[in-house]
């Protein structure tokens, strides 16, 4: 035994403490239910089990009424876990900061990369070569004609400063810009009569320079 007698609470007090947790709980639940943002969602779980543990501390587990030293490592419990809820917190309030700078670090690796890589392969070839080289090898060859005949897409053959009809019966001149566009996004612009099947062909900037440059020549 602890060296002293409990006080016995009445059944009714009982019965109270566990009609409060039950409350507490429908919280929680209706929390995870309601959608709130993910950070205030944390929040109130962590206040609402926080305060049904010191209801159970309290009243089920007799601290009400027991050694003021059983009193004090209860609550410093509490103490040590709100530091590390603090911490936790604090870092994923930065996660986002992180990430973003992970991010385009990683992005202008990648671009530096790319970049080399394409002055190793353009090498002493000319833009329009390396155009034409690309227009072989990036499965250009298998979609676009450079005689005028209609294959899946347009043909290149005098395509640059042409205009072009839309499938929404809008027009535009195929310049540097409605090129780039049509290689990045190709879905975004569908000329009539073809359909929407030109996937992402992971080209560089300086690759799509070169493909433009060849385009010119093919009058």
């Amino acid at each position: 035994m602890s060296g002293h007698e409990h006080e016995h609470m009445p059944l009714k007090t009982y019965f109270i403490i566990y009609g409060a947790l039950l409350v507490l709980t429908v919280v929680t639940v209706g929390v995870s239910v309601i959608g709130l943002p993910s950070t205030l969602s944390i929040v109130v779980a962590m206040a609402v089990a926080t305060v049904k543990a010191v209801l159970v501390g309290t009243w089920f587990m007799h601290l009400k009424y027991d050694r003021k030293f059983n009193v004090f490592v209860f609550l410093a419990s509490f103490w040590f876990m709100a530091i590390f809820f603090i911490f936790t917190m604090t870092d994923l309030s930065s996660r986002g900061d992180i990430l973003a700078v992970t991010g385009n670090f990683e992005q202008r690796m990648d671009e530096a990369i790319a970049s080399e890589k394409f002055d190793e392969e353009a090498g002493d070839m000319t833009p329009e070569e390396l155009g034409a080289s690309l227009y072989a090898n990036k499965g250009c060859v298998g979609c676009h004609s450079l005689d005028g005949s209609k294959m899946v897409g347009p043909s290149f053959k005098g395509l640059y400063g042409r205009e072009e009809v839309m499938a929404d019966g809008s027009k535009l001149t195929a310049d540097d810009a409605y090129i780039k566009e049509s290689i990045l996004e190709p879905q975004a612009k569908i000329v009539e009569g073809y359909a929407p099947v030109m996937q992402d062909l992971g080209v560089t900037e300086d690759e799509i320079v070169a493909i433009t440059a060849y385009i010119k020549t093919l009058k």
